[in-house]
């Protein structure tokens, strides 16, 4: 009797074990733990907030759109920063905000810079860092959910009885990176940013070490983002902090991360821009898409490049948001091809969260058409200014002209006033004019004409964010258009202002 109550005991303690592990937790909770508190009622409601940005974005198989964000005191860095989780089950139409919070009882530690990741197991990783009045004690931590797509009253079990698991020392702020070998990577930087850490795990984020390290060739590196190239290469880029110079840098690797090339920071355009977080992420079809501050000195045009030769050039360019203060893009892609682009912008006073859905064709047409994707859904929202969610006057969102036409008859084919609703419930006429880049008369081309109503915009704190004041323009030569508006062409297209959302540059053109 005595053997087999030990048997049995040794087959509980494996059974244990193998759940364990196979949750991704095979790492025990310490006193150090931050707490996972479903939010309800007022105490994390949105408008408590007086901040919010730094975000994250992943997407299930089954469509569940989730995001993440921190926020808290009036600052960052502030002992009273908390990691916020919220998703979607409608596409992003409406959040569940927050789901979730990640939270420290301790007065001098915070939770901040959070990410989130599906692995190939479909396992949800939330990972955050805690770190001491501010940048001290840096760790990187993680809770895993087993079923992401789970109802929500399933996962409201599942993250009331999750338990964090520390995962390493430094700053973990992107993406895991899962090797052809099916190795997994992901990397941290530290409080003194000299190096970027490698840590790998063999068994599917059972365990952890620390592989090798990237050293910052004497600049100052750190939010690491990396990509393995289908020769095998793993490319790893950083930012770089700005009393270095700024922009970014770059150290490749030939033997899985064990080993890597000399740091380089003076990297060609796109590959630049203005101190802070940028996007690396591989496609499905293998193709890079790289997303950061169209700028050398400011947070302003937010744009995704696309290389098809693993990063040699960028030939395809799409604008996100023309604005200044935007920032801090994360990148996913789901099942069906959609790449999604989170960011904030404004995180002191607009205080917004976006998502902009769009797929590879769309990049390499030069703009935003295909069904299913939006512009700039809002995930978050908390300023004053208002969305344009309606136009109630009728105008052509795509028209056809000949070569014959004028500017002036384009423009004169649409309406100088247009009555608008907004996210506020309240109605708008705006009075302005349409502009048009890069525009030539009697060439052939598609343009987007945008209208243009500043002052009124302003006044009323108003923002076009779906992109719904624009008229596509196709000019081509003679042949099917009737004759109209004074000595050129026209053919006119069905659809009306409530058509689809689109966002344009000519094809091959620089943002």
């Amino acid at each position: 009797m005595k053997k087999i109550g030990v048997l049995l005991c040794l087959i509980v303690l494996i059974g244990v074990s193998m759940n364990f592990y196979e949750a991704g937790a095979a790492t025990l909770p310490t006193e150090d733990a931050a707490e996972i508190v479903l939010a309800e009622g007022e105490t994390y409601a949105p408008q408590t907030r007086q901040w919010q940005g730094i975000p994250g974005v992943e997407v299930t198989d089954g469509g569940r759109i989730w995001a993440t964000f921190f926020t808290g005191g009036e600052k960052e860095p502030n002992s009273e920063n908390y990691v916020v989780v919220s998703y979607s089950d409608d596409g992003g139409e409406t959040w569940r905000d927050p789901f979730f919070v990640i939270r420290h009882s301790a007065s001098d530690v915070r939770t901040y810079d959070p990410s989130l990741w599906i692995d190939p197991l479909g396992r949800l990783w939330c990972t955050w860092c805690q770190a001491r009045n501010d940048y001290l004690d840096l760790k990187t931590w993680a809770v895993v959910i087993a079923e992401p797509d789970a109802a929500a009253e399933e996962l409201e079990k599942e993250i009331a009885s999750a338990s964090p698991r520390m995962l390493s020392d430094g700053v973990k702020l992107n993406k895991f990176l899962v090797l052809e070998n099916g190795d997994w990577l992901y990397f941290t930087a530290a409080t003194v940013p000299s190096a970027i850490t490698v840590h790998a795990s063999v068994n599917n984020g059972a365990d952890w070490t620390v592989r090798s390290t990237v050293s910052g060739n004497g600049l100052n590196v750190t939010e690491p983002c990396a990509v393995q190239l289908e020769n095998g290469e793993i490319v790893l880029m950083t930012r770089i902090e700005k009393n270095m110079g700024g922009g970014i840098g770059r150290s490749v690797s030939k033997d899985n991360g064990y080993t890597w090339s000399e740091y380089a920071s003076d990297l060609g355009a796109p590959l630049r821009g203005p101190s802070t977080r940028f996007a690396l992420y591989r496609l499905e079809s293998g193709n890079l898409l790289f997303v950061n501050n169209d700028s050398d000195t400011s947070r302003t045009n937010l744009t995704a490049y696309l290389s098809t030769d693993g990063g040699a050039t960028w030939g395809c360019s799409l604008l996100l948001d023309e604005r200044s203060s935007v920032s801090y893009p994360d990148v996913t892609q789901d099942k069906d091809g959609f790449i999604y682009v989170i960011y904030d912008k404004g995180r002191y006073e607009e205080k917004e969260i976006r998502i902009t859905k769009f797929t590879e064709q769309d990049m390499q047409d030069g703009f935003i058409h295909s069904e299913g994707s939006f512009v700039r859904m809002a995930v978050s929202v908390l300023g004053a200014t208002s969305d344009i969610t309606a136009v109630n006057t009728q105008f052509e969102r795509e028209q056809r002209f000949t070569t014959e036409a004028k500017l002036v008859d384009i423009r004169a084919s649409l309406p100088k006033t247009i009555e608008v609703t907004a996210s506020d419930g309240k109605t708008y006429t705006l009075e302005g004019k349409w502009s048009v880049e890069n525009f030539t008369e009697g060439e052939e081309g598609m343009y987007q004409f945008v209208f243009s109503a500043a002052e009124d915009m302003l006044r009323y704190k108003l923002y076009d964010a779906h992109a719904l004041l624009t008229s596509t323009v196709i000019v081509e030569k003679s042949g099917g258009c009737s004759s109209a508006l004074g000595g050129g062409s026209v053919c006119l297209g069905a659809g009306l202002a409530a058509a689809s959302f689109v966002m344009f540059r000519k094809k091959g053109e620089k943002l």
